[in-house]
């Protein structure tokens, strides 16, 4: 469980990462939100614990649920789709290919090691 100050930190570090993402200022998300930008300024540096509907009107206006925003395989899902991306736009279009293929295979086989998982449970 995350302490008041981690909770208050994650929330700020989280709206500046997305605000910056999303190419708001904090004059625009406060004009979007109906949040005073002063408010917004404080939660973002962490000397401000933000009411929930304050957060549900923030997060709202940058079109993120909330709940994604505790969750760590986010940000780093969002990495390596990045990185991900880059290498596969530098392929051609038989290595696309091979890599699909690669990708059904291994989904095929993750599939029957979990059905296998399950039937041995039983």
């Amino acid at each position: 469980m995350l302490s008041e100050k981690e909770f208050v930190d994650k929330i700020g570090s989280s709206l500046l990462r997305l605000r910056d993402k999303y190419k708001f200022s904090l004059e625009k998300l406060a004009g979007f939100s109906d949040v005073d930008y002063s408010t917004i300024n404080q939660i973002e540096n962490g000397k401000r614990t933000p009411k929930s509907y304050t957060l549900y009107k923030l997060f709202y206006t940058l079109g993120v649920d909330i709940t994604d925003i505790f969750s760590n395989e986010t940000e780093e899902q969002e990495q390596l789709t990045r990185i991900l991306t880059n290498k596969i736009k530098s392929l051609k279009a038989p290595q696309i290919k091979a890599l699909l293929e690669f990708l059904d295979t291994y989904e095929l086989k993750l599939k029957t090691s979990v059905g296998k998982a399950r039937a041995s449970r039983q």
